[in-house]
């Protein structure tokens, strides 16, 4: 699909509507990993629902990207200038199966992430939301197989892949024995 260096939103035939600042990837048959290089500057909504992405290169919320060279080598890559103005960010109906701990960091204003029915069975790292202001974190419906003991004992379960119900009040596990 697209190269490790990424591509254009173009690529994919995604459509920017400039007026409400929002990119349109939804339903374009995009698989494996996404990182679009060149997301329009002010955007506030990236679509990315219903592909089969399997995962999100933290480099695309930044404005560009540096790459650290060693004797020709590439030995690093490190996003430059963050997108400040993005909010929203729809993933839903993918095949993600984690979320990087640096995903979000190049995008410190969002507010809204929907990651409902992908493959996410647990955030591997608890500084992946750390210092955002998220209103909505939807990660309802992934499909992982649904476990009524937590028997990871280093890094613990994920309280939706037990079938815990969540919503910024509450958290109900009393189907859990």
């Amino acid at each position: 699909n697209c190269p490790v260096r990424g591509c254009s939103y173009k690529y994919f035939h995604c459509v920017y509507a400039k007026g409400i600042k929002m990119l349109n990837c939804a339903n374009r048959g995009i698989i494996g990993k996404l990182y679009l290089t060149d997301l329009p500057g002010g955007l506030k909504t990236i679509r990315l629902e219903n592909n089969l992405i399997t995962e999100l290169s933290p480099l695309m919320f930044y404005d560009h990207d540096e790459v650290a060279t060693f004797g020709g080598l590439i030995t690093g890559v490190k996003g430059v200038g963050p997108h400040s103005t993005l909010t929203e960010v729809f993933a839903f109906g993918n095949m993600i199966r984690t979320v990087d701990p640096e995903l979000f960091k190049g995008c410190p204003a969002v507010e809204k992430i929907y990651l409902a029915n992908n493959r996410i069975e647990r955030i591997p790292d608890r500084a992946t939301f750390e210092g955002l202001n998220i209103q909505t974190l939807d990660l309802a419906e992934n499909i992982v197989p649904r476990k009524t003991r937590c028997e990871d004992v280093v890094d613990g379960c994920a309280w939706w892949g037990m079938g815990c119900k969540y919503s910024m009040q509450t958290m109900d596990c009393s189907n859990l024995k």
